[in-house]
């Protein structure tokens, strides 16, 4: 995560100020684990990332891994802020990533996007297999 957040930052010529949290605040060395926390400390952690994201109107917002997308979109059209019809139980991973840029229109009236994308703990050193990614951040910020 550091270093996608290094690279978008030095690629912007630190145009791109990076907010980086988790949607589920309690860390866990697994997703296995994470599961097995109480959900009122899960729901605790994730009231913190909706007052975040209510607050700074994030223009664009990275979310990895199929979980962590899923309840990020769950939120997002439970609040009106992304239109219903984009969710899909179904979705594999690839095909939310597939999507692109899902709109995001916060309720103060600003707007952004999320990207989706597969688990930051694959990106390495460089991270070439995530230079889609980075290139399509970039542009979001240049067509702002």
């Amino acid at each position: 995560m550091n270093q996608l957040v290094n690279q978008l930052e030095t690629q912007s010529n630190e145009a791109i100020e990076v907010l980086e949290t988790n949607i589920n605040a309690y860390a866990t060395p697994t997703a296995k684990k994470l599961k097995a926390i109480h959900p009122s400390i899960k729901q605790s952690g994730q009231e913190w990332f909706h007052k975040l994201m209510r607050e700074h109107t994030p223009a664009v917002v990275i979310v990895h891994s199929l979980d962590a997308t899923r309840d990020l979109m769950k939120w997002l059209i439970a609040n009106k802020m992304i239109q219903s019809s984009v969710y899909n139980r179904s979705y594999r991973l690839k095909d939310w990533i597939d999507l692109g840029p899902i709109p995001i229109n916060y309720p103060d009236g600003a707007t952004g996007v999320v990207f989706c994308t597969k688990h930051l703990k694959y990106y390495g050193w460089k991270g070439n297999a995530f230079q889609q990614l980075r290139e399509d951040v970039l542009n979001q910020f240049n067509e702002r």
